[in-house]
């Protein structure tokens, strides 16, 4: 028996991204498509989240470069 937790998925704003070596994302031999009904997801290369920026290679590139780029953070001031 389902039973409804009454969530919906707005497809229309959903993303997804795929995490991996760039070795393993290079590499990976097959279409990144996702589909939900007759709406195809978008795929993004990079995703934030209040307090962490995530991207598809596990570094801290895109943190890093947003944190230098914060003047209060910036030396000399």
């Amino acid at each position: 028996m389902a039973i409804s937790n009454k969530l919906s998925l707005t497809t229309t704003k959903t993303e997804f991204l795929i995490i991996g070596s760039h070795y393993n994302l290079a590499n990976l031999g097959y279409s990144s498509e996702i589909r939900l009904g007759d709406t195809f997801i978008k795929q993004v290369y990079s995703a934030k989240s209040p307090g962490v920026d995530i991207d598809e290679s596990p570094s801290w590139f895109s943190r890093i470069s947003y944190v230098a780029k914060k003047p209060h953070l910036q030396s000399g001031t």
